[in-house]
């Protein structure tokens, strides 16, 4: 009867081994996998920040005036659509808080300072515009809507 114990013993230790061993394969499986995966998601931000740079590079192509490909051209426009709703946007944004924006850095300032604590660069009040930003700006604005 002793024998039979022990031979049940030896075959639960052999078991509980193999499993182990299982184990310890699969997990060396996922441990390498997701390394891999690290990895590839590493190459694929760096891939999606050259293309950022190429956009960026292609939009300052944009602004400085040289030819573009139409469809180029068009993303281009684009972007500059959206950056004047982002302007009106915090322009709103600025007027609900009684701020106004620096021309400059672009931050917050209140409505009473002439110059941008921040930058100091002058910051006058709206009604201080020349006619002539407000003639660029109808221009811009009938340009806009022709798009």
């Amino acid at each position: 009867m002793a024998i039979k114990g022990t031979e049940f013993f030896d075959e639960l230790g052999e078991t509980i081994a193999k499993t182990a061993r299982g184990i310890s394969e699969r997990a060396e499986v996922l441990y390498e996998t997701q390394k891999l995966r690290s990895r590839i998601s590493s190459e694929e931000r760096l891939i999606g920040k050259i293309k950022e740079d190429l956009g960026n590079i292609l939009y300052q192509q944009y602004l400085e005036g040289e030819s573009l490909p139409d469809e180029q051209r068009n993303l281009c426009e684009q972007i500059d659509q959206h950056k004047g709703s982002i302007e009106g946007l915090k322009k709103k944004m600025a007027d609900y808080k009684k701020k106004k924006i620096c021309p400059s850095c672009g931050r917050h300032v209140d409505q009473s300072v002439s110059f941008c604590p921040f930058c100091g660069a002058a910051c006058p009040d709206e009604e201080q515009e020349t006619p002539e930003e407000d003639i660029v700006a109808d221009v811009e604005l009938k340009e806009e809507a022709k798009k």
